[in-house]
Formats: structure tokens, sequence, C-alpha cells
């Protein structure tokens, strides 16, 4: 087998609007380029989004405008290497369909005889609402091993979760996924542009140079509304913690970092586990520097107990965010979300207690939510502030395809068929495209539903400067932000 060169594409994505700009690190692509590497092939990375973020352009799509980020199609064909023998583009969101589609059909133009493959959420959520005849190969679900079978010249038809262009399939089958994670090398960091990831300003972003890591995948549990399980399945994939800690010692040591953010949804799942990873993390603390940690995406309040927060808090943890989504018993058993509320507040109690700071994510306008049960979500919150909690995010819910939320609304006529078409999903604007419309409530019913809860959880002057960050930022000089931030605990 002859070793092959590969390019690895993150392409620019779609923002509803300057301020909500982000800046991915990529551990997708960095673990393949890691995994591609561990076997002999050479890779190059464009990271088009980090790249050219600077570059922005207004977009009218058919009900709302929003704002592409990165480099234009332009720049990045002049980036890949002209001997490249495999061009592989990743849609991390359903968002990037129109980007994905039009990006390769540019390559395909200048590029005719090199094949492009794409991967990532987009394609493994919605196979048939992905292909385009100028994407010669898509992987479906967990790329590693079906990418790495398919540069090494093993047929396509012959390769789990991969599907060429043209193939008469409407049974899609998923990759296999690998079940024991410390076989996977870290991510290629090097290959990414870390120096703008760690530089890169948003209102959000820490003030920190902060790295995302992943120590698990796979989800246990089966939530109507997600669709994780299409990517890494239900089956929970663990790296042991000494694998963990060598990774956080490396990025220590390579690029001197403050704080880790924990992507994984199922950080403290094993308990035990999570007890060795975070007495790692005190002896770094003890030993190399003061390192942070937090969780954005969430951690399950199932197994967390006072021992379990003790040792969390002891490790420098900066925040903890739970995924509460409503406060309404029966709407959580529509969800299927399998969470006590009596829990979530006695571990929101001990993270008051101990003083770790909690993040709790809401949903509103999911199938079935009456005036009644909205009113009960909002008691909820008002308990969880009286308890101490520190900050709240709402969203509109969404039926994301390849869920059964989207098989519900689709059969119940909840939304439109024609939902995959465009896979704009941005924010919490609502089209007729993206809207969840009910008996029960429309999309002014749900907009103002939002507002009743952003009203009661963020003070005014938080809503006023993330929706003005941009124009803050020009007018406003950076001393003076920095003081008033400081000064009103931004």
């Amino acid at each position: 087998m002859k070793n092959k060169k590969i390019v690895l594409i993150n392409p620019p994505w779609y923002f509803e609007h300057p301020r909500d700009i982000i800046l991915s690190q990529n551990l997708g692509i960095g673990y393949l380029c890691s995994y591609l590497q561990k076997h002999g092939h050479m890779v190059s990375v464009i990271d088009a989004l980090a790249e050219g973020v600077g570059n922005i352009n207004k977009v009218r799509g058919s009900y709302q405008k929003f704002y592409q980020a990165g480099l234009n199609y332009e720049g990045i064909l002049d980036r890949i290497p002209k001997d490249s023998d495999f061009i592989g583009i990743s849609s991390p969101f359903t968002n990037n369909a129109r980007i994905v589609k039009g990006l390769a059909s540019f390559i395909k133009t200048a590029l005719p005889k090199t094949p492009i493959i794409l991967g990532g959420v987009y394609p493994s959520l919605t196979p048939q609402d992905a292909l385009c005849n100028s994407i010669d190969y898509y992987v479906i679900g967990e790329g590693e091993k079906a990418l790495l079978d398919l540069v090494s010249d093993k047929p396509a038809e012959g390769i789990k979760g991969v599907v060429s262009y043209g193939e008469n399939k409407r049974d899609f089958e998923y990759a296999e996924i690998i079940k024991d994670l410390d076989e996977i090398p870290f991510p290629a960091r090097d290959k990414l542009p870390m120096e703008k990831y760690l530089s890169f300003i948003s209102p959000r972003k820490l003030k920190l140079k902060s790295v995302s890591v992943i120590t698990s995948r796979g989800c246990p549990f089966d939530c109507n509304f997600c669709s994780i399980h299409l990517i890494t399945g239900y089956g929970w994939r663990k790296r042991s913690p000494i694998n963990v800690l060598d990774e956080i010692k490396s990025l220590i040591k390579n690029y001197d970092i403050e704080h880790i953010e924990f992507e994984d949804d199922n950080l403290t799942l094993d308990k035990t586990r999570a007890m060795e990873i975070f007495e790692g993390i005190k002896k770094i603390n003890k030993d190399t520097r003061n390192l942070s940690w937090s969780t954005p995406n969430a951690v399950r309040i199932d197994n967390l107990d006072e021992e379990l927060l003790r040792e969390i808090k002891k490790s420098n943890c900066l925040s903890l965010s739970f995924g509460i989504e409503s406060g309404d018993p029966e709407i959580l058993e529509k969800m299927n979300k399998k969470l006590n509320l009596e829990k979530a507040l006695e571990v929101a109690m001990l993270c008051k207690k101990l003083d770790i700071k909690t993040i709790f994510f809401f949903m509103t306008g999911y199938p079935g939510e009456t005036k009644d049960s909205f009113n009960k979500t909002l008691s909820f919150i008002k308990k969880l502030k009286k308890i101490g909690g520190d900050t709240f995010y709402s969203t509109i819910t969404r039926a994301y395809p390849g869920t059964r939320l989207f098989d519900m609304c689709l059969e119940k006529k909840y939304i439109s068929k024609d939902i995959g078409r465009e896979n704009i999903f941005l924010g919490n604007t609502l089209t007729p495209e993206n809207s969840i419309i009910t008996p029960e409530f429309n999309s002014r019913v749900l907009t103002n539903r939002l507002h009743f809860i952003e009203k009661i959880t963020v003070p005014f002057y938080l809503r006023f400067y993330h929706r003005h960050f941009h124009l803050i930022k020009k007018i406003v000089p950076d001393k003076i932000i920095r003081k008033t931030k400081l000064l009103l605990k931004i």
C-alpha cells in the first residue's frame, strides 16, 4: 500500500450574527489526522474558519439573513496541495449543508481527478440530503476506521460507514467504532492553528489559555431530541485516566495552557475513573501549575454526590454545566430525559455549598409543553436561582433530522417535511423551516416564553453587553472594558 497525501478541511461556518462567532478546536479533524498519521499517511489541515475568521459576509436564506465567516473558496483552494490523493471535508453541523456542497463543487471543478470525501454530523444525520455529484464518498458515523480503510485502497462498497456517490443505498450502514479509545493518538494539534484558537476573543470566552479535551465517546442515555447516537453510538467508551492526564501534561508543555474544557457529555459517568482524573489534576496543580477546568457541554446529574463534588472542587473546577431542559416532570418524560428534578435541586445546593459555579440549560417549545408546564419550568428556574444557581441558558427546541423527535414531529405535521432542504438552525431565530408548531403553541408564544426565561435569569447589562459586544469593542477602550467587566463580574 502506497502512503497517501490527504488534506482535511474545516469549512467556513454560518453564524446568526458576527457577535456569535466562535472557533472550534476541531478535535474531530485532529483525531482523524493523528489516526491516519499513525498508519503512515501524510496529512495536512486547512481550518478555513480560523484562518479567515475576519472574513465575514452577509448571506440571505429563504427566511432569514445570517453571516458566513472564514476563507472564501478561492482561499481554500490555494491552500490545497495539488498532489493530494484525497480531500476530506468535515461538516460538524447540518447548518453547513449549503457551504460544504458549494465548496465541494468549487474544488471538484478545479481538481476533477481528486476524490472528495464528506464526513461529520451532516452526512451522518441526513445522508440522503448530503448526496451531491461533486462529492465522491461519504463517511457515515465515527470516522477514524472508515476513513483509514478508504484511503488505504480498500473497496468502498466493503467498508462499513462508507457510501459512494451514485450507490443505490437506502439503508445507510454506520461506521465501525473504536472500542479502546487509548488506541487513538492525541489529536494532531501541531497540524491545527492552535495560536488562533488560544488568542481568539469572543464575549463569552474565558480570558485563559483554554483547550478542548474529550475523554469519552458514546452515551447510554436516550433523550428523544439528541442525535449523538448516530455518530458515536449508545455504548459508552472511556479513555483511561492515565491517557487523559498524559494529554493534559502534553498540553501544558506544548501550549502553556491554563484551562481545560472537557467536551464529552459523560465525564463523570464512571465515578472511580472521574476521581482518578481529578486526583491527577490536583497533582498537576501541586507540581506544575494552577490548572482549571469546566464542562461546557454539561454533565449528567444522576451520579453526582458530595464526595465526587468535593473532589471536583479540589481539582479547581471553575464551573459545571447541567442540561435540565424542563421543570415539568411530564415534559421530561416525553423527552425520555430520565432526570429527577429533586436530585437536580440537591446537586445545585451541594454546588452552592462547595462554591462551584453552576450553569443550567433549558429548552422551551417541546411538543406537549402547555402554558401550565412552562410555568412549572419558570418556577423551577426560580428555585435554582434562590438556591444560588449562577448562569442560565435557554433555547427553543429544534427537531434535528435523525432524532426520534424529528420523526414524531414529521408524523404529526409539527414541522415541514422539507426541513432538511436548507438545514439552517441558527440561534433562536424561528423560520417556517425550523419551527416546531403544535396545538399548544406557535412561534409568537415560543418567542415570548424565551423572553420570560431571559428576563428572570439574565441581568439587563449582560444582555446588552452580549448583544452589542462588537460595537462596544469598537468605541470603548479595552482598558475600560476590562475594568467594567471585572466590576460587574461579566
